[in-house]
């Protein structure tokens, strides 16, 4: 069992039952218990610290001498009011300046008293109000004050360990060493999921991950860019073990329309999906999103902050060589006070799709203008094909998150391609270090083949870990929040980055950041 608990130095520690040091230190409760929800889950306690326990002793016998000491002020007042001239003076000055006249408690039973029962009748106020907020009495009321949205400071710089609650993306890791997108997002009461990858079995993390925050069993909306495995193997079942679709009542299934896949996994998630659809889900194709048609919208208004908008792609229209292509491509706006925050996911969209979007969005018309971005999800895992120039031109993203198990050899043995490649950190370097990445191969060897040395991997655990880009208002600020549930060490940073191996006879780093 695990102890979460404040220490002398007013931090936030993790401490295993009976120990003697802090396992892990974070500045707030919240860091704290989402790093042991993820590490050590159903295995630990928040602790009441000794000082808490005093001032609630000492806040209660406060609350009880307070309660007295007012009572007895009040019975005073009521003596002094009813038994003594200064009755009379306090009955002036409440007429005075609120143009009310009082009535000490009837001392008259006889009913003789001529002022008996005009008590209120002067009031000039009946307590109404119009329909500007004003009482309806000679004075009136002034409205409720809202300006102090306008005096929030908005953050331009990314808040590090911070959590808004209005607005939440989170890259979850997928139990597994596979590279494959499962990205749960939180917008006030509405729970998105976009993808279900990278293996069925990664349900098992996934699901478990979704339900702290989904209390009611419901996704309002649900994503399947294309149609691989990594992302939509998640959505169907096996004998033992339920996927999303029949874990979740799913509202609204938006995905693509072409596709090159004739695989039993996708043809599972057809039929899932439109048990889901005579179940009362509505489905619509991306291509109906864009076109606003069929009952579906270009952009949806999530809450008065937020929009979900469907990007053009060609490829929702016509059939790709490339199934990548297909991908279903989202951008949500974050806009508090005027100021916009942008988040861009294009699924596992190739240089073909990429350039598509770059010739629609021209710049010519404000419809055709994309945003520079807050956040991008690398396009295809941070392959070599993907997260082209010809987009991340436009974008300018000012952070980039790579949903993947850094390094593995899952697709290739060549170490400049696996992901994230080389070339992809070539190109995302121009505009922004701030990479992060979900998880990484947990060990490595080097092996020889007939084509010469490779690093062979095994086994996966967190790189950055769970990863959070939120957007809201906290302390009287607002702006974006990144958290990560391992570190926050970018990827040119980390040790698999500058690691240094020696192949074919040749010492080389695993990647180098271009100047």
């Amino acid at each position: 069992m695990y102890i979460i608990k404040k220490n002398k130095n007013n931090k936030w520690i993790i401490i295993k039952e009976g120990g003697k040091r802090a396992v892990r230190i974070f500045e707030t409760k919240i860091e704290a218990m989402m790093y042991a929800q993820d590490k050590y889950p159903n295995d630990f306690k928040v602790e009441l610290s000794s000082s808490n326990k005093k001032n609630k002793v000492f806040n209660l016998k406060f609350c009880l001498i307070f309660i007295v000491i007012l009572f007895v002020l009040v019975g005073a007042f009521f003596v002094v009011w009813k038994f003594t001239p200064v009755g009379e003076q306090i009955d002036n000055l409440i007429s005075e300046v609120f143009g009310l006249k009082t009535e000490k408690p009837n001392e008259n039973p006889s009913g003789d008293d001529p002022n008996n029962g005009t008590s209120g009748t002067d009031n000039p106020s009946s307590g109404e109000t119009n329909p500007d907020g004003t009482d309806n009495g000679s004075g009136g009321t002034e409205k409720p004050d809202n300006s102090n949205e306008n005096q929030l400071e908005h953050l331009s710089s990314v808040q590090e360990s911070v959590i808004y609650d209005d607005f939440q993306i989170h890259f979850m890791m997928l139990g597994n060493d596979k590279a494959g997108d499962s990205i749960y997002i939180k917008v006030g009461d509405i729970d998105i999921l976009i993808d279900a990858g990278s293996r069925q079995a990664s349900v098992d993390t996934t699901k478990e991950y979704i339900n702290r925050y989904c209390k009611d069993n419901t996704l309002e909306y649900v994503i399947a860019t294309h149609g691989d495995q990594d992302h939509i193997e998640g959505f169907t079942d096996t004998k033992n073990r339920k996927g999303i679709f029949s874990s979740y009542i799913c509202k609204n299934i938006i995905d693509f329309e072409y596709t090159t896949k004739t695989t039993s996994t996708y043809n599972d998630y057809v039929t899932l999906r439109d048990s889901e659809v005579a179940a009362g889900a509505n489905h619509y194709y991306a291509s109906d999103c864009f076109n606003n048609a069929n009952g579906a919208l270009r952009k949806y208004e999530l809450t008065e902050n937020v929009t979900m908008e469907f990007i053009y792609n060609k490829f929702y229209f016509e059939k790709a060589s490339d199934e990548n292509d297909h991908s279903v491509c989202v951008l949500f706006t974050y806009t508090k006070n005027s100021i916009s925050h942008y988040f861009l996911f294009t699924g596992d969209l190739e240089e073909a799709g990429e350039k598509s979007i770059a010739s629609y969005y021209d710049g010519s018309t404000p419809e055709k203008t994309l945003p520079e971005v807050d956040l991008f999800k690398a396009g295809h895992h941070g392959s070599k094909t993907s997260s082209n120039d010809c987009l991340l031109d436009i974008i300018k993203p000012k952070m980039c998150v790579v949903t993947c198990c850094c390094g593995t050899d899952e697709y290739t043995k060549i170490t400049d391609n696996q992901f994230p490649t080389q070339a992809f950190i070539n190109r995302i370097a121009k505009w922004t270090d701030a990479v992060y990445v979900t998880t990484i191969y947990e060990s490595y060897e080097i092996l020889t083949n007939t084509k010469g040395d490779y690093i062979s991997t095994e086994g996966f655990k967190a790189m950055n870990g769970n990863i959070i880009v939120s957007c809201g208002i906290k302390d009287n600020t607002y702006g974006v929040g990144l958290y990560c549930s391992n570190n926050y060490i970018k990827l040119k940073d980390s040790e698999w980055f500058n690691l240094k191996v020696v192949l074919d006879g040749v010492e080389r780093r695993i990647r180098v950041w271009p100047n």
